[in-house]
């Protein structure tokens, strides 16, 4: 199996409750810590948490369905990802479910939780003190863009909820740690995130929002989500030169870079891992970003 970094220990904690492997008794993201934490410590030293996360959906690459249920932040899958606070790059992945132990190479060679969930191995949730799982679903339903979302949205295809501390979300406060919340149901998305700590919420809009680039209206990226090519279209003020563009993963790791030389460019994300990303496009001393979905 081949991972983003050549020292990632990727060992699967699974247990289940029974020979058949049906999977019961969902937990909160605290529950599963403590022994997800031990485990990272036989290989790495002195581990730190930088990403908790789970979803409702199937996860590409295990062959099992993940529940979650928002209202009360309880899965039967949560995974853990740890760093050495001596080798930043030496990490370890602990998926905790209950109670049977399996080597990650059972599993096929694209179960990348890197890609996957957009994990930045930079950062470090050990210093906070974060609200539970439990939380955060009660926070965003408060929030106007979600429940509009939801409601007429209510058998949506995935949902993806992870604890990050953030690196590069523009909408969100730089180093602060929060519950990233993405809901996805086919050609739509919205995505939120709670504040750990604080509790305050954010939500973007999944489609366009009239800006300025160069003086003109932002640029259009659709369909989104989107599984396989993408149209990135600009206004013809903006291309008095060829542009830089770069695609950001979930919590800001670089994913790749783009020279956009037409007011018409196809983007090919057919290789990128389900989940949300950000396409920040530079222009003569400006910058833009579009968020988009990749769903499979």
């Amino acid at each position: 199996m081949k991972f983003l970094y050549s020292m990632l220990v990727l060992t699967i904690f699974i247990f289940y409750q029974s020979a058949n492997a049906q999977l019961t008794t969902p937990f909160k993201a605290s529950e599963g810590l403590a022994s997800a934490k031990t485990e990272a410590a036989k290989t790495i030293s002195n581990p730190q948490l930088i990403f908790v996360g789970t979803m409702k959906g199937v996860l590409q690459g295990l062959p099992v369905t993940i529940s979650f249920d928002i209202d009360n932040g309880n899965a039967n899958v949560w995974i853990y990802i740890f760093r050495s606070n001596t080798n930043p790059d030496s990490t370890q992945t602990i998926m905790v479910l209950k109670i049977v132990l399996f080597n990650a190479s059972q599993f096929p060679g694209n179960f990348d939780l890197f890609k996957q969930f957009g994990i930045d191995k930079n950062t470090n949730l050990e210093p906070f003190t974060w609200i539970d799982s439990d939380k955060p679903g009660a926070e965003v339903k408060k929030n106007s863009k979600y429940t509009t979302f939801v409601a007429a949205h209510p058998n949506y295809d995935q949902m993806f909820f992870g604890l990050f501390q953030n690196s590069y979300r523009p909408e969100l406060i730089k180093g602060q740690p929060y519950w990233g919340i993405s809901v996805v149901d086919k050609n739509l998305a919205q995505n939120c995130a709670v504040h750990a700590v604080n509790k305050t919420v954010s939500c973007l809009d999944v489609t366009g929002v009239e800006d300025e680039f160069h003086n003109v209206k932002i640029p259009t990226l659709y369909p989104n989500p989107a599984s396989g090519i993408m149209t990135l279209e600009l206004p013809i003020e903006s291309m008095n030169k060829p542009l830089n563009a770069s695609i950001y993963n979930y919590v800001g790791n670089k994913v790749t870079e783009i020279m956009i030389e037409n007011v018409t460019t196809n983007l090919n994300v057919e290789k990128l891992s389900p989940g949300c990303y950000y396409l920040k496009i530079e222009g003569s001393g400006d910058s833009q970003i579009l968020q988009f979905f990749i769903t499979k």
